[in-house]
């Protein structure tokens, strides 16, 4: 059964530690009750009323909070946190997956972004590369770095040499 009490401890829990308290058993449906029922009682206990609303809310923000930096532990180490409900557990997942994808969009941009020094071998005018970038004009002779994909474009039409550096 919740009690103003239980909340108040629950939230004490949870500023305390960094890791995520263990809630009692169907928690979350026993709050709801305590708050149906205590919506309904006299003027004079509703400053309990209030204080246990803002216990609960606590609790939810502190817990979303570590949540969400638990699913970066979880990205870098695989280490998965204990005491999640069933609630918490699908949108940590969510969170993992959204930062594991976002993971994935970096390393492709890095990708994308990886160049090639070359040394071009005929005048070339100003043009845009796959970036939507302008790159040039280049004269013959002139070394320049440029996105791999556009100095493997300008070594297969024999424009430019791949130099290493």
């Amino acid at each position: 059964m919740i009690t103003y009490e239980t909340l108040r401890k629950i939230s004490m829990q949870e500023r305390e530690s960094n890791k995520l308290s263990q809630l009692p058993p169907n928690f979350f449906s026993d709050v709801q009750a305590y708050f149906s029922k205590k919506s309904q009682v006299k003027t004079e206990e509703s400053w309990e009323f209030e204080s246990a609303r803002q216990f609960f809310q606590e609790i939810l923000d502190r817990r979303e909070a570590k949540i969400l930096m638990h699913a970066l532990y979880n990205v870098r180490s695989g280490l998965v946190p204990e005491n999640m409900s069933e609630s918490e557990t699908e949108f940590f997942s969510k969170i993992v997956k959204c930062i594991n994808e976002f993971k994935d969009v970096k390393k492709s941009m890095t990708r994308e972004r990886q160049i090639d020094t070359v040394a071009i071998l005929e005048p070339l005018p100003e043009f845009v590369g796959l970036d939507m970038k302008t790159y040039g004009p280049f004269s013959k002779g002139d070394v320049t770095t440029l996105p791999k994909d556009v100095a493997e474009l300008l070594v297969s039409k024999k424009s430019a040499e791949k130099i290493k550096v």
